[in-house]
């Protein structure tokens, strides 16, 4: 019998060795997480499922209610509370609307990948081996659903995800202004703003 593999993509995971390996795994369903990378699969012509049909749209609404009771919330509780004030202004909050943005990315494609997983029941789930790749998803559910992982090598070490950078918004003459600031720079403004007490 032969062994039903799941190959879950971004952009970043297409080189020469991935694309053999893809063209020799018998019984694969190609997966992408990105719409870039489907825009790939398409002009190299390497047939792919998408299993849109797995999330109704009571699931996606679902899925957004958890998520946004989850980012307004999460901070709401005494222990959090004392951490996140800085001079009576709870610095969690300005956060909340990147927070909930970043969870419903994932949010979704969590739900969709376990679904995934759970209907095609597979015994090999390729993934990239980057620290960073949202395509490390199976990790979550290999317990429950017993598959074997194997990685690929992704191109880069996907150094711009986006927790690596810092955006920060303000409202200038009516307009919305958007500043973004490396992980680095982002924590030497705020310990020069806690040692000078701005």
């Amino acid at each position: 019998m032969l062994k039903k593999s799941i190959f879950l993509l971004t952009e970043n995971d297409f080189n020469s060795e991935n694309l053999q390996l893809i063209h020799d795994t018998k019984n694969a369903i190609i997966i992408p997480l990105t719409f870039k990378t489907i825009k790939f699969l398409k002009e190299n012509k390497i047939e792919f499922e998408l299993f849109d049909d797995l999330i109704s749209p009571k699931d996606y609404e679902d899925i957004d209610n958890t998520i946004y009771n989850i980012g307004r919330n999460w901070w709401n509780h005494d222990n959090l509370k004392q951490i996140f004030d800085y001079k009576g202004l709870n610095i969690a909050l300005m956060i909340e609307s990147e927070l909930i943005v970043s969870l419903l990315k994932f949010g979704h494609r969590i739900w969709i990948v376990e679904k995934i997983i759970c209907k095609i029941k597979p015994d090999v789930i390729y993934y990239s081996n980057s620290k960073n790749s949202i395509s490390r998803i199976p990790e979550l559910f290999v317990n429950d659903y017993k598959f074997q992982i194997k990685h690929i090598i992704s191109n880069i070490d996907e150094k711009n995800f986006r927790n690596e950078n810092y955006t920060i918004g303000f409202d200038f003459m009516g307009k919305n202004l958007d500043i973004v600031f490396s992980r680095n720079k982002f924590f030497k403004i705020k310990n020069t703003i806690i040692f000078y007490g701005i």
